[in-house]
């Protein structure tokens, strides 16, 4: 029997502890798997010692919703991801609690294959000139305007060409695996997982004049804020969030990093799920 190495990420939630991480424990030691890191979901946890333990795992199992796995692939760009479902939706992940058991099984027995979905990357850049790495993004990136109930101006341009100038509320640059999320719920089309592409959804764009763009990777996006407007923020993956004042400018592609995720059913099973849940 090979041992694995196996990483567990849980959110917070007290009942996801008490009622199946114990059993996952109790399955792994069966299976003479060493776990190599257990932590739980919170920002403090996000540091050099423990994602070196999760990138030197064969997996990680994670237990929570979709909220859970966006916090957990920064740390596992290298670590497939087993996403079981504690959440309301958890289109993200892969299983749920009753099937644990198959799931290690089939793992164990090498029925399984991995999907790699590329994560979106940028900078911000100041009015001064000060360039900023950004963390990658599994679903986007997201520019809103700072005060309720105004609008932020920006200049569009894609590779240094400018493009337009446009109003709204904000705008969503989305991976291929975010175009299922808030970008649909914007507009957006929908990006197979395989993708070599990113979207730029606006969100309620003055007079509807702006449409939603397909660019692909390598084509740079760069999205300025005006001064004629009001100042934005920039919030990555609901996690991190930064200030996007005027003058100020957001620069993205997609990244050479990946998520990795241990897939069971059809490459095409969630396109399926997504179009019964809509």
């Amino acid at each position: 029997m090979v041992e694995k190495k196996i990483s567990i990420f849980c959110s917070p939630n007290k009942d996801i502890y008490e009622s199946y991480y114990n059993h996952i424990v109790e399955i792994l030691h069966s299976k003479n798997w060493k776990i190599t890191a257990s932590v739980g979901c919170s920002r403090k946890i996000a540091n050099e010692i423990i994602s070196e333990k999760i990138q030197k795992s064969d997996f990680m199992i994670t237990l929570g919703g979709d909220g859970t796995i966006l916090m957990a692939s920064r740390l596992s760009s290298k670590t497939p991801i087993l996403g079981i479902n504690f959440g309301k939706i958890g289109f993200l992940t892969e299983i749920f609690p009753t099937q644990i058991d198959e799931a290690l099984n089939n793992i164990e027995n090498e029925k399984y294959w991995i999907e790699s979905v590329l994560r979106l990357g940028g900078f911000i850049i100041s009015n001064t000139g000060i360039k900023t790495k950004l963390p990658t993004a599994l679903n986007e990136f997201l520019i809103m305007t700072k005060r309720f109930a105004k609008m932020i101006s920006v200049e569009i341009y894609i590779d240094g060409e400018p493009i337009t100038k446009t109003r709204g509320d904000g705008f969503i640059i989305s991976t291929p695996t975010g175009s299922t999320a808030y970008s649909l719920s914007a507009g957006g089309p929908v990006l197979l997982s395989g993708s070599n592409s990113y979207l730029l959804v606006p969100i309620s764009p003055l007079w509807g004049k702006m449409r939603p763009i397909v660019l692909p990777k390598g084509h740079k996006l760069k999205i300025l804020i005006r001064p004629d407007g009001w100042d934005a923020v920039l919030i990555i993956d609901g996690i991190d969030q930064y200030e996007l004042p005027r003058g100020s400018s957001l620069e993205c592609d997609l990244s050479e990093e990946k998520t990795r995720f241990i897939r069971f059913g059809c490459r095409y099973s969630r396109l399926s799920k997504l179009m019964l849940l809509i």
